[in-house]
């Protein structure tokens, strides 16, 4: 059963007990002047010889793949199922260790183990692994190694599996970003018929939520805190919207980059959960428009879009203007400056502009603060 990927590169090097049995070989080979029998002298050098060929055909004789696709967070620890197919004929495999990325990189990590591997069969083996940036991965760097059958020598196999892994962008919290900022520019009779609602449960505070609906009495009943979970009111559609300034691509640029797609993931997740409409929008090189968003499969298009989303997508003065035109906007931009009117001396009406390179966004947003999760196949609330 010829199945998986043939293993790109082998190595092979002595383990301690190999080099401790090479050093003794010299000595035995003296020993044979002193009228050791030839024999035994040779011993050793056929172990290490006998132990070299069935390394090899031990490594040589399985064939990894990745069954399916799989998607996380950026920088979450996740489980990937890895296939391992004999490829038949022989006897079975053993002792067998997975690592992620290449066998003479020094980065090299230890992640699953596969004690036996009959002929013929294929196991299934599940091994953590952290996907290092958002964006979809189309192979995926796994080396096999063994010391079996003596250990005296350790194989090493590389491959590059076919993948398809798509990494999300990554989580974190927000804060003292609500209703109020966002119907900031409706005027006061549309802002409150959105915001009217009506009392439906208690739930627990997290991070992220607003403290104002925290119930202060529930709370010290409780010991905990707890807010109020609202219901009715027909909300207005939020618009977010990223602005990138205009640089080089270089190692700066894309940091400052990176944490202004976390806010945006972040802010869609925080007012999907919270159950308004939402309209995602970037302006410029790599134009994305979704409206409409609502609940966890409005999130996933967010979040999968987000994903691919490629550097340098344009300036914040235009994404400033287009959000404005749009509705009540919140503008994720990097560093730079909005300029206050635009085209025709008009205020942009932006009612919330939030810099990742200024030093004040520790005040709003924390990348650190929260990792997303996925939960039976799709997105999980992580503060819920």
């Amino acid at each position: 059963m010829e199945t998986g990927a043939p293993a790109r590169s082998l190595h092979v090097r002595p383990t301690a007990s190999g080099l401790t049995l090479f050093a003794l070989l010299p000595a035995l080979a003296l020993g044979t002047l002193a009228g050791l029998p030839a024999a035994l002298a040779a011993a050793p050098f056929g172990v290490l010889v006998i132990a070299l060929w069935l390394g090899r055909r031990n490594l040589t004789a399985v064939r990894p793949h990745l069954p399916q696709a799989c998607t996380a967070f950026a920088w979450e620890s996740f489980r990937l199922p890895v296939e391992l197919a004999h490829r038949g004929g022989g006897g079975p495999v053993r002792d067998l260790l997975l690592a992620h990325g290449r066998p003479a990189g020094r980065a090299l990590r230890l992640c699953g183990h596969l004690a036996t591997l009959e002929a013929d069969a294929v196991e299934r083996v599940e091994v953590r692994f952290r996907l290092p940036r958002r964006g979809r991965h189309r192979s995926h760097e796994l080396t096999l190694l063994s010391t079996f059958p003596f250990g005296l020598w350790e194989w090493r196999a590389g491959y590059e599996l076919p993948a398809d892994l798509l990494a999300l962008p990554r989580l974190g919290a927000v804060r003292d970003v609500d209703a109020k900022a966002v119907t900031a520019g409706l005027d006061s009779g549309a802002r409150r018929r959105s915001l009217e609602e009506e009392f439906h449960s208690l739930r627990l505070w997290r991070e992220g939520m607003s403290r104002r609906r925290i119930h202060w009495r529930a709370s010290a009943h409780q010991r905990r805190l707890v807010v109020s979970e609202m219901h009715g009111g027909q909300r207005p559609e939020i618009v977010l919207a990223l602005g990138a300034a205009a640089a080089a691509e270089d190692g700066a640029h894309r940091r400052s980059f990176e944490r202004a797609v976390s806010l945006l993931a972040t802010l869609a997740e925080h007012f999907l959960r919270l159950r308004f409409r939402t309209t995602l929008h970037v302006a410029g090189r790599a134009d994305l428009h979704l409206d409409g968003l609502q609940g966890r499969q409005g999130l996933y298009r967010a979040l999968s879009a987000l994903a691919e989303l490629p550097l340098l997508v344009g300036d914040a003065d235009a994404a400033a203007r287009a959000a404005a035109s749009l509705g009540p906007a919140i503008l994720v931009r990097t560093g730079g400056k909005v300029r206050a009117r635009g085209a025709g001396g008009r205020v942009l009406d932006v009612p919330l502009v939030l810099d990742v390179d200024h030093p004040s966004i520790r005040t709003r947003f924390d990348p650190d603060g929260r990792a997303g999760r996925l939960a039976g196949g799709g997105i999980g609330w992580s503060a819920a």
